[in-house]
């Protein structure tokens, strides 16, 4: 609802014995309530009387300071028989905040209070420096926390996690320096996402003894040391961790991991040596991306026993040496991205030949003292499967590697990096399926292919062409010899 008023209207918190067709618009049937920009409310209604409330949500409300003891129960309630049980939203299973300001105040331990509720989403309550202990929420299966800047703590030893949480999600919540442990774990546990939490350095270890855990994700929590992964369930499929800049150790072997659908170890750039010695019970592996992992010189062994991986990334490991011959026989790849490895001095040329579902290819730069592209000369295996193609080059390169002119089926081909090509080859227009073109840093580049080979590229939907300060004609010019509208053209120099 949207309301300017500074009160709760009194008619939709006054309970009457009303029959007939007007009785449906009594709170007592209310299910779903939603309190939304109320700009001049200063404070939350008294709902927790409502007796089939199952949704509720609060967003925007400037002027209310304080989810108090109103919030619970009225005056007149609390002033009746204290020795009457009472149970607080009894039905409400959805809780959700949004942009709420300071405090978040508990009732008394000897009421029950939200004993239905089954998902808790907080987000945006920059002030909000407590929330109610967790223990009291019995059913709650799903917790989201994200935005909070004054939150240091969520739970403690003595009041930990309900057993009964899925789900626990938390973003973006600056001050948080602990996570904690939980004695005996957290039961039913599934999905444990951890991201830009600034001050984290610990993360207990019963939380990841979870025999239900499937999902791990921890990310941009520069002051996290150590990770706990030793309790992990081997049920786990998907383990993510990324910018943790201070991570030193993974206490246990990723090996125990047998389920891993999706690995991804990214810019740790303290985490050595990789705790990935072996790759050889992975084999329902889809999506391995090694990013930022600079003191890596080789992957894994055991390559070959990844039968089901589609998409393999190696970005920025600048120590890396060499591609292991295995990777031809990754049957199932449909992405290969091998990035930014300056040290890389060997690609196995036949590497590329078995890998016929490959969709995706992007590779470079690799080590300045070779002077063409290793791993292309079986490229032409491709002609039918590969669509998107990246490659960036180096200062050495005097020419692109013409083996690329066989990929018929291409779509989208990115050139960059390419500074010894002074003129683009008339081989391009083999590349019939070509859709859209970008040539990028080329630096030395001065002509393009003659118009009886551009004119072949008659697929051509877009074209990019920037940072290329030597390339003669204006956008008219490269738009005649293409055979485009211009304003499919870009042309752009810094």
């Amino acid at each position: 609802m949207y309301y300017n008023g500074r009160h709760y209207p009194s008619w939709l918190a006054r309970f009457t014995n009303i029959s007939g067709p007007s009785a449906c618009f009594q709170p007592i049937n209310l299910v779903k309530l939603k309190l939304s920009n109320c700009k001049n409310l200063e404070k939350l209604p008294t709902l927790g009387h409502y007796p089939n409330l199952k949704i509720l949500e609060v967003e925007g409300l400037n002027n209310v300071r304080c989810i108090g003891k109103e919030f619970y129960v009225s005056d007149d309630d609390s002033s009746s028989d204290k020795n009457k049980p009472i149970t607080l939203f009894p039905a409400l299973e959805k809780l959700s905040l949004w942009n709420m300001e300071e405090e978040w105040l508990e009732v008394e331990p000897t009421v029950t209070v939200f004993p239905s509720l089954k998902e808790l989403h907080i987000e945006g309550c920059c002030k909000l420096s407590s929330v109610p202990r967790m223990s009291r929420l019995s059913c709650l299966e799903a917790l989201t926390i994200t935005g909070n800047n004054a939150l240091s703590c969520i739970g403690d030893e003595q009041f930990p996690f309900p057993s009964s949480l899925k789900k626990l999600t938390i973003q973006r919540c600056y001050k948080l320096t602990t996570v904690p442990s939980v004695e005996g774990g957290i039961s039913f546990l599934q999905h444990l996402e951890v991201k830009l939490c600034e001050r984290l350095c610990k993360i207990g270890q019963g939380l990841l003894t979870s025999t239900c855990l499937r999902v791990v994700v921890i990310c941009d929590c520069p002051n996290l040391i150590s990770i706990p992964v030793y309790g992990i369930s081997e049920s786990l499929v998907k383990l993510e961790l990324d910018h943790c800049r201070g991570l030193r150790e993974v206490e246990g072997a990723l090996s125990a991991f047998t389920r891993l659908e999706t690995l991804r170890i990214g810019n740790c750039l303290n985490l050595i040596p990789i705790p990935l010695p072996s790759l050889d019970f992975f084999s329902s592996l889809i999506l391995l991306s090694l990013e930022g992992c600079h003191r890596l010189t080789s992957l894994p062994s055991g390559l070959r026993s990844c039968t089901c991986l589609q998409f393999l990334v190696v970005d920025y490991c600048t120590d890396l040496e060499s591609i292991p011959e295995d990777l031809g026989r990754l049957h199932s790849l449909k992405e290969l991205c091998i990035l930014s490895c300056q040290n890389l001095k060997s690609v196995p040329e036949d590497s590329l030949r078995c890998l016929t579902r490959l969709k995706t290819l992007k590779l470079g730069p690799f080590s300045q003292e070779l002077d063409e592209f290793p791993g292309l000369s079986s490229i032409h295996h491709l002609h039918s499967s590969l669509e998107i193609l990246t490659l960036n080059g180096w200062e050495k390169l005097c020419s692109l590697p013409y083996q690329l002119q066989h990929l018929a089926a291409l779509k989208y081909l990115i050139i960059s990096g390419f500074d010894g090509v002074t003129t683009l080859p008339e081989w391009l227009r083999n590349l019939s399926s070509l859709q859209d073109l970008t040539i990028d840093f080329c630096r030395n580049l001065e002509h393009l292919p003659s118009k009886g080979a551009t004119y072949r590229l008659s697929n051509i939907q877009h074209l990019s062409i920037t940072n290329c300060p030597r390339l003669k004609g204006d956008r008219t010019y490269i738009s005649n010899r293409f055979k485009i509208p211009a304003n499919q053209i870009e042309v752009y120099e810094h």
